[in-house]
Protein backbone atom coordinates (compact mmCIF):
# COMPACT_ATOMS: atom_id res chain seq x y z
CA UNK A 1 0.00 0.00 0.00
CA UNK A 2 1.54 3.48 -0.75
CA UNK A 3 0.60 4.81 2.57
CA UNK A 4 3.01 2.09 3.91
CA UNK A 5 5.66 2.37 1.76
CA UNK A 6 7.78 5.59 1.23
CA UNK A 7 8.06 4.65 -2.86
CA UNK A 8 6.35 2.29 -5.16
CA UNK A 9 6.33 2.71 -9.27
CA UNK A 10 3.64 1.65 -11.76
CA UNK A 11 4.69 1.21 -15.38
CA UNK A 12 2.50 1.95 -18.84
CA UNK A 13 1.88 -0.62 -20.74
CA UNK A 14 4.59 -0.58 -22.70
CA UNK A 15 3.01 -2.01 -26.14
CA UNK A 16 0.40 1.11 -26.21
CA UNK A 17 2.13 3.67 -23.74
CA UNK A 18 1.27 6.53 -26.11
CA UNK A 19 -2.68 5.82 -27.41
CA UNK A 20 -4.99 8.73 -27.29
CA UNK A 21 -7.45 7.85 -24.70
CA UNK A 22 -10.05 9.81 -22.63
CA UNK A 23 -8.82 10.36 -18.87
CA UNK A 24 -12.00 10.27 -16.37
CA UNK A 25 -12.38 9.57 -12.81
CA UNK A 26 -12.62 6.16 -13.85
CA UNK A 27 -9.74 5.71 -16.24
CA UNK A 28 -6.26 7.19 -15.47
CA UNK A 29 -3.19 6.17 -16.85
CA UNK A 30 -3.03 2.26 -16.79
CA UNK A 31 0.13 2.00 -15.24
CA UNK A 32 1.00 -1.52 -13.86
CA UNK A 33 3.37 -2.76 -10.99
CA UNK A 34 5.46 -4.64 -13.56
CA UNK A 35 8.16 -4.34 -15.98
CA UNK A 36 7.58 -7.76 -17.36
CA UNK A 37 6.99 -6.49 -21.19
CA UNK A 38 7.83 -8.87 -23.43
CA UNK A 39 8.00 -8.63 -27.31
CA UNK A 40 8.33 -4.75 -26.43
CA UNK A 41 11.78 -4.18 -26.65
CA UNK A 42 12.95 -0.91 -27.50
CA UNK A 43 9.68 0.24 -26.95
CA UNK A 44 8.92 4.08 -25.21
CA UNK A 45 6.73 3.50 -22.25
CA UNK A 46 6.04 5.99 -19.21
CA UNK A 47 7.16 4.84 -15.58
CA UNK A 48 5.41 6.67 -12.46
CA UNK A 49 7.00 6.84 -9.60
CA UNK A 50 5.08 7.61 -6.47
CA UNK A 51 6.64 8.62 -3.19
CA UNK A 52 6.63 10.74 -0.02
CA UNK A 53 9.85 12.04 -0.87
CA UNK A 54 11.36 15.54 -2.48
CA UNK A 55 13.51 13.78 -4.96
CA UNK A 56 12.95 10.38 -7.10
CA UNK A 57 15.62 8.74 -8.86
CA UNK A 58 15.26 5.63 -12.10
CA UNK A 59 17.64 3.33 -12.98
CA UNK A 60 17.33 0.68 -15.46
CA UNK A 61 20.02 -2.07 -15.15
CA UNK A 62 22.22 0.31 -12.87
CA UNK A 63 22.27 2.79 -15.32
CA UNK A 64 20.54 6.60 -13.99
CA UNK A 65 17.53 6.88 -15.91
CA UNK A 66 16.77 10.65 -14.39
CA UNK A 67 16.57 12.33 -11.43
CA UNK A 68 13.61 14.15 -10.63
CA UNK A 69 11.89 17.12 -8.50
CA UNK A 70 8.48 15.48 -6.84
CA UNK A 71 5.67 17.38 -7.32
CA UNK A 72 2.43 18.02 -4.59
CA UNK A 73 0.84 15.31 -6.54
CA UNK A 74 3.67 12.98 -4.88
CA UNK A 75 3.97 11.47 -8.35
CA UNK A 76 6.99 11.81 -10.59
CA UNK A 77 6.96 10.52 -14.46
CA UNK A 78 10.18 9.22 -16.25
CA UNK A 79 10.01 8.25 -20.43
CA UNK A 80 12.28 4.76 -20.46
CA UNK A 81 12.76 2.43 -23.29
CA UNK A 82 11.54 -1.46 -22.32
CA UNK A 83 14.55 -3.01 -21.56
CA UNK A 84 14.67 -6.63 -19.77
CA UNK A 85 16.13 -6.49 -16.73
CA UNK A 86 15.92 -4.59 -13.47
CA UNK A 87 14.41 -1.34 -12.63
CA UNK A 88 14.58 0.98 -9.64
CA UNK A 89 13.21 3.77 -8.27
CA UNK A 90 14.93 5.84 -5.14
CA UNK A 91 13.32 8.25 -3.21
CA UNK A 92 15.30 11.34 -1.34
CA UNK A 93 14.46 13.66 1.34
CA UNK A 94 14.97 17.52 0.34
CA UNK A 95 18.39 17.09 2.55
CA UNK A 96 19.33 14.13 -0.13
CA UNK A 97 18.89 11.67 2.40
CA UNK A 98 17.39 7.79 1.01
CA UNK A 99 14.21 7.35 1.91
CA UNK A 100 13.84 3.96 0.35
CA UNK A 101 13.76 2.28 -2.76
CA UNK A 102 12.22 -0.59 -5.20
CA UNK A 103 12.30 -2.49 -8.06
CA UNK A 104 10.97 -4.50 -10.51
CA UNK A 105 12.03 -7.23 -12.44
CA UNK A 106 11.29 -8.34 -16.17
CA UNK A 107 10.05 -12.15 -17.16
CA UNK A 108 11.55 -15.12 -18.58
CA UNK A 109 10.33 -16.38 -22.65
CA UNK A 110 8.91 -19.20 -20.39
CA UNK A 111 5.27 -18.98 -19.29
CA UNK A 112 3.31 -21.51 -17.31
CA UNK A 113 0.16 -20.87 -14.94
CA UNK A 114 0.00 -20.36 -11.12
CA UNK A 115 -2.98 -20.78 -8.98
CA UNK A 116 -2.62 -19.44 -5.02
CA UNK A 117 -5.33 -19.40 -2.72
CA UNK A 118 -6.08 -16.00 -0.83
CA UNK A 119 -5.68 -18.05 2.51
CA UNK A 120 -4.56 -21.68 2.49
CA UNK A 121 -7.31 -22.66 5.38
CA UNK A 122 -11.03 -21.80 5.65
CA UNK A 123 -13.93 -22.23 7.53
CA UNK A 124 -16.99 -24.37 6.58
CA UNK A 125 -19.07 -21.79 4.96
CA UNK A 126 -16.52 -19.61 4.27
CA UNK A 127 -15.56 -18.52 0.84
CA UNK A 128 -11.89 -19.64 -0.97
CA UNK A 129 -10.33 -16.60 -3.34
CA UNK A 130 -8.19 -18.19 -5.89
CA UNK A 131 -5.65 -16.26 -7.99
CA UNK A 132 -4.57 -17.41 -11.56
CA UNK A 133 -1.55 -15.69 -13.15
CA UNK A 134 1.04 -16.37 -16.52
CA UNK A 135 4.10 -16.14 -15.11
CA UNK A 136 7.77 -17.10 -15.80
CA UNK A 137 9.09 -20.22 -13.96
CA UNK A 138 10.22 -17.74 -11.11
CA UNK A 139 7.29 -16.54 -10.57
CA UNK A 140 7.06 -12.78 -12.39
CA UNK A 141 3.87 -11.99 -13.62
CA UNK A 142 3.63 -11.23 -17.04
CA UNK A 143 0.55 -8.75 -17.94
CA UNK A 144 1.10 -9.36 -21.41
CA UNK A 145 -0.01 -13.05 -21.77
CA UNK A 146 -3.47 -13.78 -22.44
CA UNK A 147 -5.75 -17.43 -22.89
CA UNK A 148 -8.71 -19.05 -21.62
CA UNK A 149 -8.05 -21.08 -18.43
CA UNK A 150 -10.54 -24.03 -17.39
CA UNK A 151 -11.39 -24.94 -14.04
CA UNK A 152 -12.33 -27.65 -11.82
CA UNK A 153 -12.88 -28.08 -8.51
CA UNK A 154 -13.28 -31.32 -5.95
CA UNK A 155 -14.21 -30.99 -2.73
CA UNK A 156 -16.44 -27.88 -3.15
CA UNK A 157 -18.70 -25.80 -6.04
CA UNK A 158 -17.63 -22.89 -7.91
CA UNK A 159 -19.28 -20.18 -7.17
CA UNK A 160 -18.00 -18.03 -10.12
CA UNK A 161 -14.76 -17.43 -12.56
CA UNK A 162 -13.69 -14.11 -14.37
CA UNK A 163 -11.08 -11.29 -14.46
CA UNK A 164 -11.03 -7.75 -14.14
CA UNK A 165 -11.84 -7.08 -17.41
CA UNK A 166 -14.49 -4.78 -18.24
CA UNK A 167 -16.63 -6.43 -20.53
CA UNK A 168 -16.87 -10.07 -20.34
CA UNK A 169 -18.68 -11.82 -22.98
CA UNK A 170 -18.66 -15.24 -21.12
CA UNK A 171 -20.17 -14.20 -17.96
CA UNK A 172 -18.75 -15.50 -14.44
CA UNK A 173 -20.85 -18.70 -14.35
CA UNK A 174 -19.20 -21.17 -16.20
CA UNK A 175 -15.91 -23.06 -15.84
CA UNK A 176 -13.92 -21.34 -18.38
CA UNK A 177 -12.35 -17.62 -18.38
CA UNK A 178 -10.34 -15.33 -20.69
CA UNK A 179 -7.63 -13.55 -18.74
CA UNK A 180 -7.00 -9.82 -18.56
CA UNK A 181 -3.61 -8.32 -17.97
CA UNK A 182 -2.76 -11.96 -17.28
CA UNK A 183 -4.86 -12.96 -14.10
CA UNK A 184 -8.07 -14.57 -13.20
CA UNK A 185 -10.05 -14.95 -10.38
CA UNK A 186 -12.06 -18.13 -9.19
CA UNK A 187 -14.85 -18.21 -6.18
CA UNK A 188 -15.48 -21.36 -4.42
CA UNK A 189 -17.54 -22.50 -1.84
CA UNK A 190 -16.60 -25.74 -0.06
CA UNK A 191 -19.34 -28.55 -0.10
CA UNK A 192 -17.91 -29.77 3.78
CA UNK A 193 -16.85 -32.84 2.32
CA UNK A 194 -13.32 -32.26 2.92
CA UNK A 195 -10.27 -30.12 1.75
CA UNK A 196 -10.89 -28.25 -1.72
CA UNK A 197 -9.05 -28.98 -4.60
CA UNK A 198 -8.80 -26.72 -7.37
CA UNK A 199 -7.31 -27.15 -11.00
CA UNK A 200 -6.56 -24.75 -13.62
CA UNK A 201 -5.29 -25.86 -17.05
CA UNK A 202 -4.86 -23.67 -19.99
CA UNK A 203 -3.05 -24.12 -23.39
CA UNK A 204 0.31 -22.42 -21.67
CA UNK A 205 0.24 -25.10 -18.98
CA UNK A 206 -1.89 -26.37 -15.34
CA UNK A 207 -1.81 -25.71 -11.79
CA UNK A 208 -3.60 -26.51 -8.67
CA UNK A 209 -4.42 -25.47 -5.47
CA UNK A 210 -5.47 -26.99 -2.08
CA UNK A 211 -7.47 -25.77 0.65
CA UNK A 212 -7.63 -26.94 3.92
CA UNK A 213 -11.24 -26.92 5.29
CA UNK A 214 -11.30 -26.10 9.26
Amino acid sequence: AFELDPVRMGVVRADRAFEKHSPSAWKLSSAWESWAWNGCEGKKTVVEVYTVGKIAELYLNGRRVGRKKVPANARAYFKVKYEPGELTAVSYDAAGKELGRTSLQSAGKETMLTAKAEKDSVRAGELCYIRMQYTDKNGVWKPLERGDIKADVTGGRLIALGSACPYNAKGYLGSTTDTYFGEALAIVEPDGGGDVVFRASSEKGNASVTVRVV
